[in-house]
């Protein structure tokens, strides 16, 4: 890189050289040849504008000269004393511009803005030689005019024939000196022709030596320039695909960090949600063992002490008596198997091996079906079992998991409803849900215990009307079905005058 930088450095002072000698050659060639070349006319002390005046007084001269000779003819072609004299004032006005003009030439004349200062040697042997055209022919011109003055008023034929005899002379003379004139003012333009040609010849080589200044430059600094730049380039190109491969690589490496983090947030996630499930496992076993200890214990040593009574002491008990025991055995026996399929139900939902598949059907068919088989145990226990469901009442759920939430529902409500007794289940329809209640007349629930009637945490066990047992498990396994198809389900009630317990499905939607 210092390499590089002297290069550059060395190349620049070059550079700044070569670009001062151009300026420098071309304000001289402005300075030299502008103030050689151009003339302010109305500058007396200008002396192109100078030359250029000389010019044209020697025309103007030429011209006089020959306006004159050209009167003086006139004067012999119309011989009247009237004309000779308006002639002669003519002549007498062009001679005196003449010689003005003549004068100023050769001795200089601010009014014609003629400067003899800048009368070389030169010009001044030409009006020298000059002289030698203008006194004869200035000579004549002054004899007509003394002869117009003391001749042509005496005897004017006289003064036509004197006229008539000289005009050849003047004529000739005239001719000599326009010409001299002449010859001169095309011999001062071949001068400033000449000098312009010059002066442009020094602008050319002036431009030309610029030109050539350029071309070294070109070659030996702006070549080098150029290929140090292309280094300088390439350079600064593979620097900058470094730091993007860099870039790219850091940028890679921060897209990996960030799914990795976001793979490890969702790994804790994950973790945290196991933890959870396995310790809503662990509780739901505790629960489970809790229930087989204790639930499953009591019916069975209840059967166990009923087989016992009949067994030892059948020979001592009346008929009323068996049979009274034979009902109570029987019950028993009903209340451990609804236990134990509820139990098995729970256990199949846990491992995963009862399958949820929701589909479409008739509500009103289910719950017919499923009060026909309650009918029995209804008038066991003279309760009225009665339903009010809207026909066409169909809802999307599982028809197997509404049957049984139906069944612990109607079941609970026979258990805790006494004698005499009424339970209705009846549905309505709530727009994108069909609400179906169970109520009962039975002995209702005290507040503390409703709001954990659904959860695993709940630890009351109430006795039915005839003694019957609930565990609490079918209401915790009906509120996984009923959520499970996308429904709720509450209760509410009073002590001393009943239950409601109410769930929800999702109404079918005709497309």
């Amino acid at each position: 890189m210092n390499n590089h930088y002297n290069v550059s450095k060395r190349l620049t002072i070059i550079y700044i050289t070569a670009l001062s000698v151009i300026a420098l050659v071309t304000i001289l060639s402005y300075v030299f040849v502008n103030q050689n070349l151009v003339s302010d006319p109305n500058d007396p002390s200008d002396k192109r504008s100078h030359i250029g005046r000389m010019i044209n007084f020697n025309g103007a001269c030429a011209t006089y000269a020959q306006e004159i000779a050209l009167q003086t003819l006139l004067i012999s072609k119309v011989p009247t004393t009237d004309s000779a004299r308006t002639i002669l004032e003519q002549i007498e006005f062009d001679f005196e511009l003449l010689q003005k003009a003549y004068k100023g030439l050769k001795e200089g004349d601010e009014d014609y803005g003629l400067n003899k200062d800048f009368n070389t040697e030169e010009i001044k042997a030409d009006f020298q030689n000059t002289d030698l055209y203008y006194e004869p022919f200035s000579k004549h011109i002054k004899e007509i005019l003394q002869m117009g003055k003391e001749i042509l008023p005496k005897d004017s034929l006289l003064f036509f024939a004197k006229v008539k005899n000289m005009q050849p002379q003047i004529t000739e003379t005239a001719r000599d000196f326009s010409n001299r004139m002449l010859d001169l003012s095309f011999a001062y333009d071949q001068k400033a022709a000449d000098e312009i040609a010059y002066w442009g010849k020094v602008e050319l080589w002036l431009t030309i030596f610029a030109l050539l200044v350029l071309f070294i430059e070109a070659l030996f600094v702006f070549r080098p320039a150029v290929s140090t730049l292309n280094t300088y380039v390439k350079e600064i190109e593979a620097k900058n695909k470094s730091l993007q491969e860099a870039y790219d690589r850091i940028k890679a490496n921060e897209n990996q960090l960030r799914l990795n983090a976001e793979n490890l947030a969702k790994t804790n996630a994950d973790l945290l949600k196991s933890q959870q499930e396995l310790r809503e496992a662990n509780l739901m076993k505790d629960k489970f063992f809790s229930i087989i200890v204790h639930d499953l214990k009591s019916p069975l040593n209840s059967l166990k002490a009923m087989v016992g009574l009949l067994t030892k002491f059948s020979d001592k008990l009346t008929t009323e008596e068996i049979q009274k025991t034979a009902q109570d055995l029987d019950k028993s026996i009903d209340g451990l198997f609804d236990f134990i399929n509820n139990l098995l139900t729970w256990a199949k939902v846990q491992m995963q091996e009862m399958s949820f598949e929701s589909k479409a059907f008739d509500l009103r068919d289910l719950i017919d079906k499923q009060l026909k088989l309650f009918k029995v145990y209804a008038q066991s226990k003279n309760i009225t079992l009665k339903y009010a469901i809207p026909k066409n009442s169909v809802v999307v759920a599982d028809p197997n998991y509404t049957d049984l939430v139906i069944r612990n529902l109607v079941s609970n409500a026979m258990k805790f409803t006494p004698s005499g007794g009424e339970i209705k289940v009846s549905a309505k329809n709530k727009g994108n849900f069909i609400e179906i209640s169970v109520s009962d007349t039975g002995i209702g629930i005290e507040s503390s215990i409703l709001k954990n009637l659904f959860n695993w945490n709940n630890k009351h066990i109430t006795s039915g009307t005839l003694g019957e047992k609930g565990t609490g498990l079918g209401l915790v396994l009906s509120r996984e079905f009923v959520e499970k198809s996308g429904g709720t389900i509450y209760a509410v009630s009073e002590v001393g005058k009943g239950s409601t317990f109410t769930f929800t499905l999702p109404a079918y939607q005709e497309k």
